[in-house]
């Protein structure tokens, strides 16, 4: 049986030629960064090059880039190095709908009483409440330490305007950290326009993309080791992340991006698939999707089977040779309702119950048929 993996939210594979090219570089530098000798300066040499490919994707300087173990690394990083060493108890402003890897740090931090978390809504289709956002921003405005955006929601695939919330923060006071979890909009949304705007960092991760699993990247518009907490204990990333750089990873990383601004966004391709598969299930009696799919990234779709039971779902996909998820990977061994469709409205049945394909340019309208085939099935039982 042919299989077909719509599941790229969680980690977009790796092709053969991908690993064949990676390793063939290794083969030449596989010696460690760090060492001042010829196989040392090599390996150097191939990471600054990934360095250079990241900051040239995102048109920023490569000393505002680093590499970490992952989204979830970076995203703490920020997290503890604004909020946990603070004199006074300040105000940090997210969504229900933001990433664990950055809720959860900010709710333990505010049970040990350093910071206070107020939070801005999001209406019925995954959208942030700009005038609500704001509203809070203004009220608050001398007492806000940070505020958390995340710019592709990994379970819907509901696209925020960052950009434009950023500018607006920044206009109210502009000593407020502003931080874009940017994983799932690599490769999906335009990202050049951080050169130019006051965001502060962003967070980024290979594995999304077709790179090597346990690397990421960390945007920083003012590097600063004083204020950025990160691992401590030698001169590696530019003397801010201590520890022998993964530098399978980074030159996974590195090439990919490469690719990327070579071949474009994944919209080209991968646009035309969702809506073959969203025009023929959005009519469906007892199917919802979640979200304007006017306003979600080229390759997500979110959606539920009103009475029917998320395992035997699942099982139903496994059993045709069909890789989806329940809701985000990263909490998929839960069975608690996704707070991102709670915090939209649904309750908690409907909530625990959903449905994630997400895409890459890899999949086709042949899979795609299949797809609605096996979906159609599931409504009519």
């Amino acid at each position: 049986m042919e299989k077909i993996y719509v599941d790229h939210n969680a980690s977009s594979p790796c092709s053969s030629k991908h690993y064949k090219e990676v390793f063939t570089i290794l083969e030449k530098i596989d010696g460690n960064p760090s060492s001042t000798h010829y196989y040392g300066r090599q390996a150097k040499s191939g990471l600054e090059k990934s360095r250079f490919y990241l900051a040239d994707y995102l048109q920023v300087d490569t000393k505002q880039v680093f590499f970490t173990s992952g989204a979830t690394e970076s995203n703490n990083i920020v997290v503890q190095s604004l909020c946990s060493h603070n004199q006074e108890v300040q105000n940090v402003l997210l969504s229900k709908t933001e990433h664990p890897s950055i809720s959860v740090p900010l709710k333990k931090l505010e049970k040990q009483q350093k910071l206070k978390l107020l939070y801005f809504p999001v209406d019925s289709r995954g959208l942030y409440k700009k005038e609500e956002l704001l509203d809070l921003v203004q009220k608050y405005s001398s007492c806000i330490r940070a505020v958390f955006l995340l710019y592709v929601n990994n379970e819907t695939g509901v696209v925020n305007d960052v950009k434009f919330l950023t500018d607006c923060i920044k206009r109210i006071n502009s000593s407020i950290h502003v931080h874009v979890d940017a994983v799932q909009a690599l490769a999906k949304c335009e990202l050049s326009w951080l050169r130019d705007s006051l965001l502060d960092s962003a967070s980024f991760s290979s594995h999304k993309i077709g790179g090597f699993k346990g690397v990421g990247a960390l945007y920083l518009k003012n590097p600063d080791a004083e204020k950025y907490v990160f691992l401590q204990g030698g001169s590696q990333e530019l003397g801010h992340r201590a520890g022998t750089e993964n530098l399978p990873g980074i030159i996974s990383f590195g090439l990919k991006l490469k690719d990327l601004k070579q071949e474009g966004l994944w919209s080209q391709k991968t646009l035309e698939v969702k809506q073959y598969i969203v025009e023929r299930i959005c009519g469906l009696p007892p199917l919802v999707i979640h979200g304007d799919q006017g306003l979600t990234s080229c390759n997500t779709i979110s959606f539920h089977i009103k009475g029917r039971d998320v395992q035997e779902l699942l099982l139903r996909f496994e059993l045709a040779g069909v890789a989806v998820s329940s809701g985000s990977a990263c909490s998929s061994g839960l069975v608690e309702p996704s707070q991102v469709l709670i915090a939209m409205g649904f309750n908690e049945e409907e909530a625990g119950s959903s449905i994630r394909i997400s895409l890459s340019p890899t999949n086709t309208i042949e899979e795609a048929e299949k797809i609605v085939n096996l979906i159609q099935q599931l409504c009519s039982v």
